[in-house]
């Protein structure tokens, strides 16, 4: 079977949609995509909206139960302050001019030997 050109080659296009609404999966969405990957059943379950919050590191709650909200997000603005002010006084560093990129992969897929990519 031949590699895909384009993305109509590639099967069922299908748009954002919504899986999740008020913290409940609309098993519609779902079977919708599982009938159409080729292991609907290699044990991939989706995420709910509380994933983030039960996943988060447990670091930043111990920081804030030792130290306390307002210091946490002040220390934490400290950092992305001089974070920031760092990679501007880093980027006015680079000298004015035109500046070019090429990298090559051992194949694109399609045809055989290397394939070049080009960046300016």
């Amino acid at each position: 079977m031949p590699l895909a050109t384009e993305l109509f080659q590639e099967g069922l296009i299908i748009p954002p949609l919504k899986l999740y609404s008020r913290g409940r999966m609309d098993r519609a969405v779902f079977d919708l995509i599982l009938s159409n990957v080729r292991t609907p059943t290699s044990g991939g379950r989706p995420s709910g909206p509380d994933r983030g919050q039960r996943d988060r590191p447990v670091r930043l709650e111990e920081a804030v139960a030792r130290f306390g909200a307002a210091k946490v997000r002040l220390y934490s603005a400290i950092i992305q302050d001089y974070t920031e002010g760092f990679l501007r006084e880093t980027i006015k560093a680079i000298p004015d001019g035109t500046y070019a990129f090429e990298d090559f992969l051992d194949d694109d897929g399609i045809s055989t030997g290397p394939s070049r990519s080009a960046f300016a």
